[in-house]
C-alpha cells in the first residue's frame, strides 16, 4: 500500500480549482466584451468575442470595415473594459477578419 502525502493532494486540488476559475474569469469577461460592443459607447456591428486568454482578446470581425473601426478605437475599448472590471486585464486586442 502506497501513501499520499496530504500536501500534495492539496497542492493537486487547489491546482485544478484554479483553473476552474480561469476558465470562469475569461467566460465572464467575453460575455461582458461582447455586451460592451452591442451596447451605447461602442455599437458596433459584425463584432463577435471569441475567447480571452493571457491579457488577449480575441475578436472576428465579419468585415474589414467593423474590423478597421474597432481597430481605431482599440484603446478607448480596452481602458473602458479594463474599467468595468476594475482591472488592468486586458493588454491587448486580436482582431481577426472573416
Amino acid at each position: 500500500m502506497t501513501f499520499i502525502r496530504l500536501a500534495e493532494i492539496i497542492q493537486d486540488k487547489a491546482r485544478k480549482s484554479h483553473g476552474f476559475k480561469r476558465q470562469a474569469d475569461a467566460s465572464y469577461i467575453v460575455e461582458l466584451a461582447q455586451t460592451l460592443l452591442e451596447g451605447d459607447p461602442f455599437p458596433a456591428r459584425g463584432l463577435k468575442v471569441v475567447s480571452f486568454r493571457r491579457g488577449v482578446l480575441k475578436i472576428i470581425a465579419a468585415g474589414s470595415a467593423s474590423a478597421a473601426e474597432l481597430k481605431m478605437r482599440e484603446n478607448e475599448f480596452r481602458e473602458h473594459l479594463n474599467k468595468e472590471l476594475k482591472n488592468s486585464v486586458i493588454k491587448k486586442l486580436l482582431i481577426i477578419t472573416g
